[in-house]
């Protein structure tokens, strides 16, 4: 394959970093008003040193009610270089601004391979949002993965921490994160997040609906973050009466608020069949009708269905704007996708859009907070404290693996998850530190299962 010149670099990151936030913005998820915005490259913008335009590489111009008022316009510049954008360029992007005149502006410079000392404290004088975005092939989207294990008080600060690091390391490789940013002193990993702090308009909050016709070709780059505030805004709708047993998440009562809400149908005593590849399918969606099947050869409210259920959800409410030609009809899910085991898929479209809704199942049926107050609440019964090792850890010491058994069977009581699912969840929020090998935490689980039956 030619490799591609520096200009074609250029060229292919501001065509992603357009349609990174194009989609977003059309999707209503930001406080613009997507019927009132126009998406640019390459286009001049007046300046009263030069008494000429300055051309800019994106921008996105919001209007009022006339389309010749421009009530504000946010300038995107994109660097594709193969190092760290020095902080001389912050300073002339920052320049640039300055000399489009007449304008409600506001300055935002993505980069592939981060910033270079300095520039952090020039976008900060400055009111520039700096932002690093990663390709799919430069992120590991799993949910399973062994990283420090972080305690709670402390999950903000390594959280900021490991975003700083994003945006400073060359090559950085990403964990169910693609998109970190810094803006007016504060660290995100959550795109909308940082975009509306950046243009400040009061929110809109009609454009949050599910009738939303918009339809858009990628699957968003959500990060775990960004699925983790959304099941809580989605939990909070219901308080506290989502909560059976103190920890179970009542997931048919979500559906049928869907039901009553959005009209989305339900079948679950069919037998969905097995797919083209011989694989048993466990959930469908169709997406047109929003009917959710679940096969009928899984009992109703158990882990698995569970899982399955909340999977289905997922797809329902992340990508029901999606018009890709593999999910747009009928989407089917098998046991090796509802497994996080997809490793065969290649379209990055699909391996992404699965694990946002395994990540969704898995973020709704164990909720961090819920999951937090277990944990340390368990740690002090079984009288085990934390320590420099981590919240829970577990290596080839047979007190290690008791504590983590006790805790896999406890929590499999309490929030009706399977114990994999819980292996997961525990990694994810960074509660487990895993010094032992996965065929280890296999046999752990078989064994509790055949304890159980």
């Amino acid at each position: 394959m030619k490799e591609l010149t520096s200009t074609e670099k250029g060229d292919e990151f501001e065509a992603e970093v357009f349609s990174f936030i194009r989609d977003y913005v059309n999707r209503g998820q930001t406080f613009l008003n997507p019927k009132k915005c126009q998406f640019f490259t390459q286009k001049g913008y007046y300046s009263h040193l030069r008494k000429n335009d300055i051309k800019v590489d994106v921008s996105i111009e919001s209007h009022t009610s006339s389309i010749d008022k421009l009530a504000l316009l946010i300038v995107i510049e994109c660097k594709n270089y193969g190092k760290k954008v020095p902080v001389d360029d912050v300073e002339e992007f920052a320049f640039k601004l300055e000399q489009i005149a007449g304008k409600n502006i506001k300055g935002m410079m993505f980069s592939k391979q981060g910033f270079s000392s300095g520039a952090f404290s020039v976008a900060e004088s400055t009111g520039i949002a700096l932002a690093k975005l990663l390709p799919s092939n430069e992120v590991d989207w799993i949910l399973e993965r062994t990283p420090d294990a972080v305690i709670k008080s402390k999950k903000k600060e390594y959280k900021n921490k490991e975003i700083q690091k994003a945006l400073t390391t060359q090559n950085y490789r990403g964990q169910s994160e693609a998109f970190f940013s810094l803006y007016n002193n504060k660290f995100s990993s959550i795109f909308i997040e940082t975009f509306n702090s950046l243009i400040s308009i009061n929110y809109n909050k009609e454009n949050q609906k599910l009738e939303s016709s918009t339809k858009v070709k990628l699957v968003q780059y959500l990060g775990q973050e960004d699925i983790e505030l959304k099941v809580e805004h989605l939990l909070e709708h219901f308080g506290a009466d989502i909560i059976q047993n103190k920890y179970e998440v009542n997931i048919v009562q979500i559906l049928e608020y869907l039901v009553k809400k959005h009209q989305v149908k339900y079948q679950f005593d069919k037998d969905l069949g097995m797919n083209s590849s011989g694989n048993e399918i466990l959930g469908k969606l169709e997406v047109d009708k929003r009917k959710v099947f679940i096969t009928n050869k899984l009992e109703n409210n158990t882990p698995r269905w569970r899982f399955t259920l909340g999977h289905e959800i997922g797809h329902l409410l992340l990508h029901r704007n999606l018009d890709i030609p593999l999910f747009i009809q009928d989407h089917m899910d098998t046991d090796e996708i509802l497994n996080w085991s997809n490793t065969n898929v290649k379209d990055k479209n699909i391996m992404r859009l699965e694990w946002q809704a395994n990540s969704f199942s898995s973020s709704l049926l164990l909720p961090r907070n819920l999951v937090y107050d277990f944990i340390f609440s368990k740690l002090e019964e079984l009288d085990v404290r934390a320590s420099s090792n981590g919240v829970i850890y577990l290596d080839e010491q047979q007190c290690n693996v008791q504590t983590y058994q006790n805790i896999l069977f406890s929590m499999k009581q309490q929030f009706n998850v399977s114990y994999q699912a819980i292996n997961y969840r525990l990694a994810q929020l960074k509660l487990l530190n895993n010094k032992t090998k996965q065929n280890k935490v296999n046999k752990i689980i078989q064994g509790l299962s055949i304890f159980e039956n």
